[in-house]
């Protein structure tokens, strides 16, 4: 029996019995369990993910023959790498399995690399190889501009960051997962043009809109990015599901020292939890930073950023460190603004930046030296991010600290998910020591230093 492939395996209904769907069905964790599938139904067809290994493993009919129905547009203009655009050996190693897997009909490729391996730097030479009409999917317009100024200065493309109102398909086209979700419009602008769908950050993005929006590109090449891709969710699976072939890239990065300091007497009131949540960090933490702060940045010189999501938190803490240079990152700040910020930080114009989600994303801040996270309860994935901020090279940088201050509401199970991380983070090598402080002692050795 012959099946199509396009946006995903197409299979005749009268043939589902033959087929084991059970294994695409996946518990969601949460405060509820969910099931959540991963395949979808016409009144004639069910559509399964292409991985072909999988639905080969699973089927228990007759034997089966796949031909590819998919979309490879060409781009209008010939792309070019710019004249001093060099891969290093590992990159040059990760896109050439990427290219062969496409080459063998394997074309929906993972690449997992390390923060600072160089992600979007690899993405500009595969859209120069393929030379296909690509669409970038990225979860933060942050991200969009980072990856768009990124393919700007490595090559020649027609390149746009998509909004609502854009009208054409341009060679290369990076959109938010958010604004396709709000406009089913675009995606069907999109859908028969693009040759190339490449997934910035899969970790970051809900798996609903990873099976959602990714399969109903019937293009040709896919490729997923990810440093760390693994869903507290329960919902991994998914991933591999929509990219069944790994290739792996291990960058060259900065060597990672974690403070991780406990306050075991800090237990914060479930019926006003917030409220709590933010006097405990400024009655607490916050003449622990201001020693920090003095130490690191006024007397060594470093540059920091300090995580925390409290915009009004984040506003006092501006005031506080004025003279040191400080500036907010935050869902307020306008892109014309934070391009600035990062120069001025690049710079050393600005020494403590402050903020939390932007974190949690693939953005770049090479220069940051270290990171306090005051933002109590998190997941592995976002524990992973955090450091990986870190990690990026920097000719100033020799090495890195991550100070992370574990209190708040669940102190167990808080504990279990930051220990298991670390001591993952530490048996991979991206982070060299693990250092555990009460919190006293440790602003008893701040004061030493």
């Amino acid at each position: 029996m012959k099946l199509e492939i396009s946006n995903m395996i197409k299979l005749p209904k009268d043939k589902i019995k033959s087929l084991n769907y059970q294994n695409y069905i996946y518990t969601k964790l949460g405060k509820y369990e969910e099931f959540v599938h991963n395949f979808w139904f016409d009144k004639d067809y069910y559509y399964f993910p292409r991985n072909i290994n999988k639905f080969l493993k699973n089927w228990k009919g007759e034997e089966l023959e796949f031909f590819y129905n998919t979309i490879s547009k060409q781009v209008k203009n010939k792309i070019t790498l710019s004249p001093d655009f060099k891969l290093r050996d590992y990159q040059e190693k990760a896109v050439n399995q990427i290219l062969e897997n496409f080459k063998n009909n394997k074309n929906d490729v993972l690449l997992l690399a390390n923060t600072g391996a160089g992600k979007s730097y690899l993405t500009s030479y595969i859209i120069t190889k393929l030379q296909k009409r690509t669409l970038i999917l990225t979860d933060m317009t942050m991200l969009s501009e980072q990856m768009y100024n990124e393919i700007s200065l490595n090559t020649n493309a027609d390149v746009q960051i998509v909004n609502g109102k854009s009208t054409e398909v341009k060679d290369v086209n990076i959109v938010t997962y958010q604004l396709l979700n709000k406009n089913p419009k675009l995606i069907e602008m999109f859908k028969n043009e693009i040759g190339l769908i490449i997934a910035d950050e899969i970790q970051n993005t809900g798996a609903e809109s990873v099976k959602t929006i990714v399969q109903q590109f019937s293009a040709k090449y896919r490729l997923g990015l990810s440093a760390t891709p693994t869903r507290s969710d329960g919902l991994t699976e998914v991933i591999y599901d929509v990219y069944p072939y790994i290739v792996k890239a291990k960058g060259i990065s900065i060597p990672v020292e974690l403070h991780f300091v406990k306050e075991m007497e800090i237990m914060l009131n479930p019926m006003n939890y917030r409220k709590n949540l933010y006097e405990t960090i400024e009655t607490e933490f916050i003449p622990t930073i201001d020693i920090m702060v003095d130490k690191l940045v006024d007397k060594l010189g470093k540059s920091i950023m300090i995580a925390v999501d409290n915009k009004e938190i984040q506003k006092k803490l501006k005031e506080k460190y004025k003279k040191y240079g400080v500036a907010i990152l935050n869902s307020q700040t306008s892109p014309k603004e934070r391009q600035q910020i990062l120069k001025d930080y690049e710079d050393e114009k600005i020494k403590i930046l402050l903020g939390y989600k932007v974190l949690n994303k693939g953005i770049s801040i090479p220069r940051m030296e270290v990171l306090i996270n005051l933002f109590a309860a998190t997941t592995k994935e976002n524990l992973e991010q955090l450091i990986g901020r870190l990690m990026r090279t920097h000719p100033k940088k020799e090495k890195a600290v991550f100070v992370d201050f574990a209190w708040g509401l669940n102190m167990y199970r808080q504990f279990n998910v930051k220990t298991e991380t670390y001591q993952k983070l530490y048996r991979e090598e991206k982070i060299k020591a693990v250092k555990n402080y009460s919190h006293r002692k440790y602003r008893e050795l701040l004061k030493s230093i």
